[in-house]
């Protein structure tokens, strides 16, 4: 092989590893330890298009839950969200009793919804995408977090917090709820808005 052949291997081969580097130098180092959520300043609110040309929103106020990090490895996480169902607040009484029933959350038989994070993956200084499942009704499927921190998770030494927006997007039918499909739509946006303490 040509020393120029040899150089346009090299050059582009150089360029990527460097990029690698400055990535690795910038993106945020979530100190080692267990957390625990704060409920206060903690909710899940849902969204579904409602008859195609309107949102419903559903918010769950009541959070709790933990995550374990080690940053000797930091792609391995133990997250662990718990949603009460059963305070569900769909905007009205009539909705609320529908969601809560059988067709739809079935909180007498299934009272909690659960998230179980197994993978972080650090994406920028303040972004983040976690890896796991998410059990509706009884129902466990993979379910991925898109996550934007509101600090950078580093200042947690400082302030003994870390706050973070979670969103994702699940289908209702993979969890049962397939009723009034005419009505409520498929695809259900959820955004988790949680804050998290050092313990």
């Amino acid at each position: 092989m040509s020393p120029y052949g040899l150089m346009k291997i090299i050059v582009p081969f150089a360029g990527v590893c460097a990029a690698s580097f400055a990535l690795a130098q910038v993106l945020p180092q979530l100190p080692s330890g267990s957390y625990a959520v704060d409920s206060a300043r903690s909710k899940v609110l849902s969204k579904v298009s409602y008859f195609g040309v309107s949102n419903m929103s559903v918010t769950f106020p009541n959070v709790t839950g933990t995550l374990n990090y080690d940053a000797r490895t930091p792609q391995n996480i133990q997250l662990d969200v718990n949603v009460d169902a059963a305070t569900l607040n769909g905007g009205s009484n009539w909705n609320n009793e529908k969601l809560k029933g059988a067709e739809f959350f079935d909180v007498k038989t299934y009272p909690t919804i659960y998230y179980r994070g197994e993978r972080l993956t650090f994406t920028g200084t303040k972004t983040a995408t976690v890896d796991g499942k998410m059990i509706v009704r009884g129902i466990a499927k993979p379910a991925s977090l898109n996550v934007a921190f509101n600090t950078a998770p580093a200042d947690i030494n400082r302030t003994g917090r870390v706050s973070l927006l979670a969103k994702t997007k699940i289908k209702r039918s993979e969890f049962g709820m397939n009723a009034y499909s005419m009505v409520v739509g498929e695809d259900v946006s959820l955004n988790i808005s949680v804050e998290f303490m050092k313990r």
